[in-house]
């Protein structure tokens, strides 16, 4: 099995790789294809601050007020330990508290369930701090520009003003309406106690589920969110959230919040997002056949040129060919993505907009993308050797619906406590 390694010459080097290894993972299969960058794109737009490896809306909390913590307890004094040495001797006391408060029950979302028998000093590569950190900067629950190792650094070697961290969030205190509130640390909290952590729950208070859901829906000029995110106008609505909750899947869900009086720009980014998905879904299908052709195995790619036939006729009984905006998503959502995948995307667009019955052409563009996008680790570059009899690649595209769901889901059950 293959492994990716790295020189580590800073945390802040460690930090942006886990960063670039958390794209990688999302949706939980390889990218074959390539076409991640354009579904991470259009899952910021419609869960921003959200990401595939959260777990529960609680650790939203749980971070900021360790750092509170320390901020109360500290400040003035001389001789102070680090605010990282503090962090990670919170973080691993509490991952452990809550591991064996929840022991053995890994659907409740416990970052660290497996340390709840550890030996001692066995801690987590990848703590909450690290996890929900982007998520507190995009919702104003921690206003720094930073990164978190940035952010401990700085905070180590002395307090700064709030007319810091407001000029360097681009703000300022005339025009800031929570200015009263954000504290010299940024941390906007709705209250505080140092006994927080006595029985402490996976699950939101009322307060905590309110607070939680205003800042999700707050536009404030800094947080630079887009107003029409999906994740906002979800928790606008009682009637979406319940709808969005009870959905299977990013499609079932996207399907059903078309019809309840989204704003337009939301509305044209979820008939993106599931055009899109049915579009790569043929591509796959494709690349799927070539592998089996490839290994020889004639009853699976016959298997999968009758799911082929299927999708075909789909895609021509559908609307999706005169709704689908390929000009907004390579110009807008994929202008980060490679230029090679755009060329891949637009090629094979115009292919199935002809019919998708030119099988050669289409095949020498998943083939020609696979090994672009994989180079001689690509199953069908000339000299590999992999036999496979399983699906190969992503199915359908979920854009962190699952992950998604589960914040509404526990905000939800706060607001009816």
């Amino acid at each position: 099995m293959g492994r990716i390694g790295w020189i580590d010459f800073s945390a802040t080097h460690r930090e942006r790789v886990n960063a670039v290894l958390d794209f990688l993972q999302e949706e939980g299969t390889i990218d074959e294809l390539g076409i991640g960058a354009i579904r991470n794109a259009l899952s910021d737009f419609f869960f921003p601050g959200i990401s595939t490896i959260q777990t529960r809306a609680k650790y939203f909390f749980i971070i900021p007020r360790i750092i509170r913590d320390y901020q109360w307890k500290y400040k003035g004094m001389a001789g102070r330990p680090k605010l990282s040495d503090y962090l990670r001797e919170k973080e691993n006391r509490l991952i452990r508290q809550l591991a064996k408060q929840y022991q053995g029950a890994d659907e409740y979302g416990i970052i660290g369930i497996t340390l709840a028998n550890a030996p001692a000093g066995k801690e987590l590569a990848r703590k909450p701090s690290s996890i929900y950190w982007n998520g507190l900067r995009v919702h104003g629950i921690i206003r720094t520009p930073l990164t978190l190792n940035e952010y401990l650094r700085k905070h180590e070697k002395g307090y700064s003003s709030i007319r810091d961290i407001l000029q360097a969030t681009g703000d300022s205190a005339g025009d800031d309406r929570d200015a009263g509130q954000v504290d010299e640390f940024g941390i906007d909290l709705p209250n505080h106690s140092f006994n927080w952590e006595q029985d402490i729950s996976i699950e939101l208070t009322k307060a905590e589920a309110e607070f939680l859901r205003d800042k999700m829906v707050d536009t404030s000029p800094w947080a630079g969110k887009d107003g029409n995110n999906l994740l906002r106008q979800v928790l606008l609505d009682n009637r979406r959230m319940e709808l969005f909750i009870q959905a299977a899947n990013f499609q079932d869900m996207a399907r059903v919040l078309i019809e309840n009086s989204l704003p337009q720009p939301t509305i044209e980014r979820l008939h993106l997002a599931l055009d899109f998905d049915q579009l790569m879904h043929g591509a796959h299908i494709r690349y799927n056949c070539l592998v089996q052709n490839k290994c020889g195995h004639a009853e699976k790619r016959e298997e999968f040129e009758q799911q082929w036939e299927q999708w075909r006729e789909e895609l021509i009984a559908s609307e999706i060919m005169q709704r689908f905006n390929i000009d907004f998503l390579l110009n807008d959502v994929a202008a980060q993505a490679k230029p090679f995948t755009r060329l891949f995307i637009k090629g094979w667009f115009m292919a199935v907009s002809e019919g998708a019955t030119n099988l050669e052409r289409l095949n020498q563009l998943v083939k020609g993308q696979e090994v672009k996008n994989k180079g001689k680790k690509a199953r069908l570059h000339a000299g590999t050797q992999d036999a496979v009899r399983d699906w190969v690649g992503i199915r359908n595209l979920q854009y962190r619906f699952f992950n998604g769901k589960t914040i509404v889901a526990d905000i939800k059950n706060g607001l009816n406590k």
